[in-house]
């Protein structure tokens, strides 16, 4: 199948699931959602902190959230009288803010530019945008996973995010998460390009898109780390470029990152104190986090893989424990496969080091993050490193077939995929919803 063909398909598939999802699941499932959305809003009526259009925005949210008997999931009744703001809902609904501006800007210039009228029309609206960002990560994951393990492994990597059980609950939310995620998969392409052509371009893409994700949302700051690795390799490995610039050339990376931090640690700027202060709260709350012991680590951890494949509605729906249980045994054949595929094939050995080394650094930073601040386990902040974590398992996986029948390793797993996706739908997405 041409490679055009392939991605139509793929996009085709990923469309119609999230037109099913967009019929089946109602407003405000998302985490986060009320808050991102009316934040949205705001910045499209051109004033983020006027009081009287907020109090109206909570409002009409609120009795939308209502209508879907939103507190349902937490088996608890719709009050009555519904909650005129947020604030009378502090143990589930924040305020959200423009400490990381790129999504609400980009949010608010559509509906501000938009003709649709009614809330929840609207909200229609921000969902297809946040589609049509999931779509294109689906398609930079394909074009840098294309350039780095070739055009097989790149199809599988593209049908997976296609298949996606919570990768599409993730793509159906009005949150900035769909963005920081295309900015995750923009940096592993454009940071491809660069490991196999050091093209400066592709290098300066790689960075900015980065710095774009930061810019959208916290668990997006690893982009930065994985930037510099893949502009890194890329120094390392080229021809034209000698080992000693290469490591000059990192080190005066190094030193611009350093620099930065010290600037923002000290500057007294009112939007950069502003941020600081949130990211300090965030990461050092003021009560102390319980003690991390080897068994609250392993409940998290496995905590993240089952809400990084189908736990839905603000981590009150899971999937069934067979469903999780068989995820367990994937990820640990993946795990276990990807190492036996590093140490048997050397001409892999460095693209899989650099898939390893972007997935890794998000999931050190997920469970660092989480450990430290006492929050549940979300493997949605895993998605920014979507293409390198879904490589690494297709390539686990395909190391447990013989050779003479790594033929059925793509249609195995493509099976797997829709089996999983299917019964998900099955047994968790319609029983919730529906």
């Amino acid at each position: 199948m041409s490679a055009s063909r392939l991605t139509a398909l793929v996009l085709a598939l990923f469309v119609c699931r999230a037109a099913l999802g967009a019929l089946v699941i109602p407003p405000w499932q998302g985490p986060d959602e009320p808050p991102h959305y009316v934040v949205a809003e705001q910045v499209a009526a051109g004033d983020v902190n006027d009081p009287v259009i907020r109090a109206q925005l909570e409002r009409d949210v609120l009795e939308s959230m209502a209508r879907h008997t939103w507190w349902r999931g937490y088996s608890l009744p719709t009050p009555d009288p519904v909650p005129a703001t947020f604030a009378d809902e502090p143990e589930h609904l924040g305020r959200g803010n423009t400490l990381q501006p790129l999504y609400f800007w980009i949010a608010g210039g559509l509906l501000r530019i938009s003709t649709v009228r009614g809330l929840e029309d609207r909200y229609m609206l921000l969902r297809a945008l946040s589609i049509a960002l999931g779509a294109a990560t689906i398609m930079m994951a394909w074009a840098g996973t294309k350039l780095l393990f070739g055009p097989q492994t790149a199809a599988v990597v593209a049908i997976i995010g296609a298949l996606h059980p919570q990768f599409l609950l993730n793509a159906l939310s009005t949150t900035p998460d769909s963005l920081a995620n295309a900015f995750g998969a923009l940096v592993w392409w454009q940071g491809a390009r660069f490991v196999l052509s050091a093209a400066p371009g592709a290098g300066a893409l790689a960075i900015a898109s980065a710095t774009a994700g930061v810019l959208t949302k916290r668990n997006a700051v690893p982009l930065v780390a994985g930037a510099l690795i893949m502009i890194a390799v890329g120094l390392w490995r080229h021809s034209r470029v000698s080992k000693r610039w290469a490591v000059w050339t990192a080190a005066a990376c190094g030193a611009i990152l350093i620099i930065v931090i010290v600037a923002l640690v000290s500057t007294s700027a009112p939007y950069l104190v502003e941020l600081r202060s949130s990211w300090y709260r965030t990461l050092f709350p003021t009560h102390p986090p319980r003690p991390i012991t080897p068994l609250r680590i392993e409940e998290f951890v496995t905590g993240l893989i089952d809400s990084s494949w189908l736990v839905a509605g603000w981590l009150r729906y899971p999937a069934p424990q067979w469903w999780l249980t068989t995820i367990h045994v994937v990820t640990a054949m993946a795990t276990l496969g990807g190492l036996v595929a590093f140490v048997k094939r050397p001409w892999l050995r460095w693209p899989i080091a650099i898939a390893a080394m972007l997935a890794l650094s998000q999931i050190v930073a997920t469970i660092a993050n989480g450990l430290l601040t006492d929050q549940a386990p979300q493997g949605r902040y895993l998605f920014v490193m979507a293409g390198p974590l879904a490589v690494l398992l297709w390539i686990g996986f395909y190391e447990w077939w013989s050779p003479k029948r790594r033929w059925l390793a793509a249609p195995a797993l493509v099976a797997l995929m829709l089996a999983l996706d299917i019964t998900g739908w099955i047994t968790t997405l319609l029983p919730a919803y529906a």
